[in-house]
């Protein structure tokens, strides 16, 4: 392999577009893949006649800026593990930005329609992809905005679908209890009493409706995120109320996965992180096993870190006083 594909090869390794993929996969996408480095305050060359290719940041950071008919509209600033471009591939309509470098930057790049054979030959590159773009989303919408520039997302996920056919199953009930006083009312010898069963049971498909109602909402706006110092819970309601409950890394002591029946059966659970502060529950999400993997490997990174901070702030206190400063 040239001496720069193996670099790419590198490069590739450590992002996580390309992570899970085999050495035969990166050797692949390294074929096809171009290396661009960027001053700062350099902008990048972008074709004007057909789709944008895409570029994965390798180092550095770019600002992403959005082009309309109304106005410009910055985007967050994208850092290693952020991509963009190859728009018709990805998200099936082309965009207009332009990008500049906000610091000295390396791009991986690849054709649009190189990018888009990669994709049916690796479906572990398409998934990934996916992933990050739900990220991506999320973070434009304004229940992110507490978020750090410097900070970065590594997981963004909310309740299990099949948690919401769970919990659409007491409505549901309700709402077929329903009809015992229709057939109150079909077989009742007075209007009175008719009457009285006609009015419970639309009120008994009120309640139900209320509840489904209530219950959707609830699931589509409740959001758990990872990233590289906190994990957070969000619970709102549009219009109600927002609550937002986090905990640093080096707070936590340790996580346990809990599940349900029918949480073992559809495949999701919840995952508790036990804090100094309080505890803060994931609940009812998907792979909830893997979750937990992750808040444990990154809080035992945060620890070693700590412990090696600790040290060198040891070591130059213990010189200070061997050999303390005129």
């Amino acid at each position: 392999m040239p001496e720069d594909k193996a670099t790419i090869v590198i490069l590739l390794k450590g992002l996580k577009p390309f992570e899970g993929l085999s050495d035969e996969q990166l050797a692949l996408v390294a074929s096809v893949t171009n290396l661009l480095e960027i001053k700062e305050g350099q902008g990048v060359d972008l074709p004007s006649d057909r789709d944008y290719p895409f570029y994965a940041v390798a180092t550095g950071k770019v600002q992403k800026t959005l082009q309309s008919w109304r106005k410009e509209k910055p985007v967050w600033a994208l850092k290693k593990n952020d991509f963009f471009g190859a728009d018709v591939a990805i998200l099936g309509s082309r965009r207009i930005y332009t990008l500049v470098a906000l610091k000295p930057t390396q791009l991986l790049t690849i054709e649009a329609g190189q990018l888009a054979t990669l994709l049916r030959m690796i479906p572990r590159l398409k998934e990934n992809l996916r992933t990050i773009l739900r990220t991506y989303k999320a973070l434009q919408s304004r229940r992110f905005d507490w978020v750090t520039e410097d900070e970065e997302i590594l997981l963004v996920t909310n309740k299990h679908p099949a948690y919401l056919f769970v919990a659409l199953l007491g409505p549901l009930a309700l709402a077929w209890s329903s009809l015992l006083p229709f057939m109150v009312n079909l077989l009742s010898p007075t209007v009175a009493v008719s009457l009285v069963a006609d009015w419970l049971g639309i009120g008994i498909l009120i309640a139900a409706g209320l509840w489904a109602a209530w219950t959707y909402v609830d699931f589509i706006n409740d959001y758990y995120v990872v990233t590289d110092g906190r994990v957070v819970e969000i619970e709102s309601v549009v219009g109600l109320y927002s609550n937002r409950e986090e905990a640093p890394l080096s707070a936590i002591k340790n996580e346990e996965v809990t599940t349900s029946f029918f949480g073992r059966m559809l495949g999701f659970g919840s995952v508790v992180s036990h804090a100094f502060m309080g505890d803060i529950r994931f609940e009812n999400i998907a792979e909830p096993a893997k979750v937990r993997d992750l808040i444990t490997s990154l809080r035992k990174a945060t620890a070693g870190q700590a412990v090696a901070a600790d040290r060198v702030t040891m070591a130059n206190l213990v010189r200070r006083r061997i050999n303390p400063p005129p």
